[in-house]
């Protein structure tokens, strides 16, 4: 038995623990099938939805005993955990991350947990961070989620005169009405003359009530003029 480097990430408070551990024939981890432990040996299946872990010979197994179920036939199978529909069977088991087939885990040079290929995670994670994020994860191949991205966002509001920076994984998409900086718009207004003076405000601005003015003034004015002139015509007839 032999002492080796394991990392594991803590989602309560986003950090990264670094630590030694004596690890014996068993990866800590337990099939989301049969319950039973996942040995180092044995190869796994990883949902990429919800990141559960099964033994791959149960995760196979399961995927096909729903597509010949006699009762209810389908062309796609569901996770187990989260329900998530998938149409491949498993055909080859892989890493937690998904880039090398039945990576081999050598624990006594104490670089990285059972099931782990050593290649940087990259996956992304809308569903920790939001749609805005397309920030790949920098961790090396783990089990789990993803840890809340770290890099930066900008924040702005519908006008863009407020600007806030937060780390990506603390930005919330906010609704619409949420969004406003409450002040008034000022951009330019398509008469090219006049600024908007509606509240900071999603899509595009109203149109300009003072060429709108302008303009019904002026048809008022050649309507005078055409009622004169036809007036004056008249008494010469």
């Amino acid at each position: 038995m032999r002492s080796a480097l394991v990392i594991q990430v803590d989602l309560s408070s986003n950090r990264v623990i670094v630590f030694r551990k004596r690890l014996d024939n068993c990866s800590k981890l337990s099939c989301s099938i049969c319950s039973e432990d996942i040995q180092i040996v044995n190869p796994i299946w990883s949902c990429d939805s919800c990141r559960s872990v099964a033994h791959f010979n149960c995760g196979k197994t399961w995927a096909r005993n729903q597509q010949m179920d006699e009762d209810e036939p389908r062309v796609y199978w569901t996770c187990p955990t989260c329900k998530n529909q998938n149409l491949d069977l498993p055909s080859m088991p892989y890493c937690y991350c998904g880039k090398t087939e039945n990576p081999e885990c050598d624990i006594s040079l104490g670089k990285a947990s059972p099931h782990c290929c050593l290649k940087t995670c990259g996956r992304l994670s809308p569903a920790q961070n939001g749609a805005h994020c397309n920030h790949p994860c920098e961790l090396q191949c783990h089990s789990g989620f993803c840890p809340p991205c770290d890099k930066t966002y900008e924040y702005r509001c519908w006008c863009g005169k407020n600007k806030t920076i937060l780390k990506c994984g603390d930005y919330k998409v906010e609704e619409k009405e949420n969004k406003s900086c409450g002040k008034a718009c000022t951009k330019l207004l398509r008469c090219c003359e006049h600024k908007c003076l509606s509240k900071c405000h999603p899509g595009p601005c109203p149109p300009c009530f003072e060429n709108h003015d302008k303009n019904v003034e002026k048809l008022k004015n050649k309507l005078d003029g055409l009622w004169k002139i036809s007036k004056h015509l008249k008494m010469n007839f």
